[in-house]
């Protein structure tokens, strides 16, 4: 990803710097704000962390107010139980009550349950943590603090190395969401994944 920036200060060096010698320099010379983001990148919800708002349900219990995190990349169903409660619990004290984590990105399935070709991304992480469904954990632990889970799919989207690269659309990097299969075969992926995990949305 690129970006369009300006830069106010741009210094070059004819020698390796150490790691200290740059983390001295960001520290002298980044301004304040970007300093303090540096040392605490949480430091931002340290108000709502302080003082939760509090949660309005109506007489069934069902929510009335939507606080979502929308997770795309570091989602928590690929962390270790203990690290994903701890983060859960986080998010939870600071006042959010719904997880909103990519599920489909075009390059397989990303939790454990489902008749779906797997990512490799998932393949990498259950070789390091066996018969365990991340996914499942999410779920139940965000449903033990009260907390809706809603599995968001890319629908479209298709990897370089596409799952279905006879439904791709030729040249881009997305399905063909004319073709009746297509449609057919992601309706299938949702509504296998619906049937395996009790998510809320």
């Amino acid at each position: 990803r690129y970006a369009d920036i300006r830069l106010n200060d741009l210094r070059i060096y004819d020698r390796p710097l150490a790691a200290a010698e740059i983390e001295e320099l960001f520290l002298r010379h980044a301004p304040a704000n970007v300093v303090e983001k540096a040392r605490n990148p949480l430091a931002w919800m340290n108000d709502a962390i302080n003082s939760p708002p509090r949660e309005r349900r109506d007489a069934e219990g069902n929510l009335l107010e939507s606080r979502t995190v929308f997770s795309e990349g570091r989602v928590l169903y690929y962390l270790p139980e203990n690290e994903l409660v701890q983060r859960l619990d986080r998010l939870h004290r600071s006042g959010f009550n719904v997880y909103a984590p990519i599920v489909w990105h075009g390059k397989g399935r990303e939790y454990a349950l489902g008749a779906a070709p797997k990512s490799e991304r998932l393949q990498t992480f259950e070789k390091q943590y066996p018969n365990y469904d991340g996914y499942a954990t999410l779920v139940r632990e965000a449903h033990k603090r009260g907390m809706e889970v809603h599995s968001v799919f890319a629908v479209m989207q298709a990897a370089p190395t596409p799952v279905w690269p006879d439904l791709a659309v030729k040249g881009e990097r997305f399905y063909n969401g004319y073709d009746p299969r297509f449609r057919q075969r992601i309706k299938d992926v949702i509504l296998d994944h619906l049937r395996n995990y009790a998510v809320d949305g």
